[in-house]
């Protein structure tokens, strides 16, 4: 999807985050999320930093922060920030994959406070603003992204995708003209995987 939006539209800001339950403890922190997203949109500029983050590094010089070494950024500086950074470009897509992966036990609110942020984000921005979200259907994820103008694309709608690609196999894979795979085989296994697939490719 990355590469295809790039090679559409060279012109489009893109910033994306996989978020992961698994592994890596801070890939399920909704903050550091927020803090990839404005990274990104920190180095989009080729030439230098955008005016936002020297500001906001002159800010920290005075609080005390030792030079080259600027202060975490937390949850009210984040959003003050990622609201500024996507204000200088005209057009951003904000890709963040696996969002259900997120912790609701660590620092629970936070999750909460990202979805209202990006639907801010959205509504408020003076340019235009696309989030793209892969997720399971977490009950807090749907209530909060019905408030914005949104397209849900279920599991199940690439069902006719899933159908062309096992029958497309069949025809054109040589396994399945050899024995055992006879006509009332391949009728019996293409129903099962439809029917199990629920979305997910084979």
């Amino acid at each position: 999807m990355i590469k295809t939006l790039r090679s559409t539209n060279p012109k489009e800001v893109l910033c994306y985050f996989y978020c992961k339950r698994d592994g890596e403890a801070s890939r399920r922190k909704p903050l550091t999320v927020l803090q990839a997203i404005i990274k990104q949109l920190s180095l989009c500029q080729p030439d230098s930093l955008p005016n936002e983050i020297f500001l906001r590094y002159t800010k920290d010089q005075k609080r005390g922060f030792p030079a080259g070494k600027s202060g975490v950024l937390q949850w009210e500086d984040c959003k003050e920030l990622l609201l500024s950074l996507l204000n200088i470009y005209p057009q951003t897509t904000i890709i963040i994959d696996a969002l259900d992966e997120l912790d609701l036990d660590y620092e629970s609110k936070h999750r909460g406070l990202l979805l209202e942020l990006l639907n801010d984000v959205v509504l408020q921005c003076g340019s235009l603003v696309k989030v793209f979200v892969a997720s399971r259907d977490d009950q807090d994820i749907v209530m909060e992204f019905k408030k914005v103008p949104n397209l849900f694309i279920k599991a199940t709608d690439n069902l006719k995708d899933i159908e062309r690609y096992i029958i497309r196999e069949f025809e054109t894979d040589k396994r399945f003209t050899r024995h055992p795979w006879s006509p009332e085989l391949k009728n019996t296994v293409y129903a099962e995987l439809c029917k199990k697939a629920s979305g997910m490719w084979v």
